[in-house]
């Protein structure tokens, strides 16, 4: 099974979800000795690991060669998963059909995935994608919508690198970047757990500190068009 955590090709399985209310033999994303069904046909998840990570982080960087969208939706969020994993998981930019756990914290039963969703980027869409916002408050509208898009959690496996490759087109597409390499794993699994939690202090604090105006040369060409206006 494949660690979601981009830094850390150990294969250690603590790190990994697990399906909640199935037995591992009834997930119907991995195979009977648990490790997650892939197009390599890898049955360990020390290979499948290092795989993955070298696989995904080569979407990525192709996917920060484009300019940010100026809209997000949904569809945003599914396309960017399937362009970083599509290469090694079948199931590549589908929201999950079963309700995963990792160590005491349940994610958003598949069910009501695709309705906490529409709600949360709907949200998004009606505060015009939080742009025109300063440093401060566009924190904290950053992280309440990343601590929500998290306890969704929509996909099997891979939400993580999906939530920060759609966070920094969402700070691009506000006049923002995002030192993504400055935040340590354990920042922001504490961040994630205080906001399952209710507080959203500490991933305010994370954005606060790594968030800065991108260079105008990182922009989508229509911003530059309208900031020179």
């Amino acid at each position: 099974m494949s660690n979601d955590n981009s830094n850390d090709n150990s294969g250690d399985d603590d790190e990994h979800y697990y399906v909640a209310g199935y037995s591992a033999e009834e997930d119907p994303y991995c195979q009977p000795n648990g490790v997650l069904l892939n197009n390599f046909d890898i049955t360990t998840t020390k290979e499948l690991n290092i795989i993955e990570t070298r696989s995904s982080s080569l979407a990525i960087e192709d996917l920060l060669l484009n300019p940010a969208p100026t809209e997000f939706a949904v569809s945003n969020l599914q396309a960017i998963h399937k362009k970083i994993f599509e290469d090694v998981y079948p199931w590549a930019g589908k929201f999950r059909v079963v309700d995963i756990a990792k160590g005491d914290t349940f994610f958003e039963t598949h069910k009501d995935i695709e309705d906490k969703l529409e709600v949360l980027f709907d949200g998004c869409k009606q505060k015009n994608y939080f742009t025109g916002l300063a440093l401060d408050d566009f924190s904290q509208e950053l992280a309440d919508f990343l601590i929500e898009l998290n306890r969704i959690h929509p996909f099997r496996e891979g939400n993580g690198r999906t939530q920060r490759l759609l966070l920094s087109h969402i700070a691009l597409n506000a006049g923002y970047k995002i030192a993504w390499e400055g935040v340590s794993d354990s920042a922001m699994r504490n961040a994630c757990i205080d906001g399952v939690d209710g507080n959203n202090v500490t991933m305010i604090r994370i954005f606060k500190v790594y968030l800065s105006l991108a260079p105008k040369e990182n922009l989508h060409p229509a911003l530059i068009k309208k900031a020179s206006l």
